[in-house]
């Protein structure tokens, strides 16, 4: 299997950002990227969609399973 990196990173959601509230600043993204230095994007899951966590070990993008190494 291939291998993607990822990370938490604040939302890019545009409603949720102009929110001002304790909760709404919490809300986190994972960013998945296809090179070790987290330069190239590869996915995003939004806060809202059901995404890896840090005990994922693989993750299904573009009909592929992919292993994860979380930065």
């Amino acid at each position: 299997m291939l291998t993607v990196y990822a990370k938490y990173e604040p939302t890019t959601d545009v409603v949720i950002r102009h929110v001002e509230s304790v909760t709404a600043k919490r809300k986190r993204d994972v960013q998945i990227y296809k090179d070790e230095a987290c330069t190239l994007p590869f996915a995003r899951f939004m806060w809202w969609q059901k995404r890896p966590t840090r005990r994922s070990k693989t993750v299904r993008l573009n009909c592929y399973r992919w292993n994860i190494v979380w930065k």
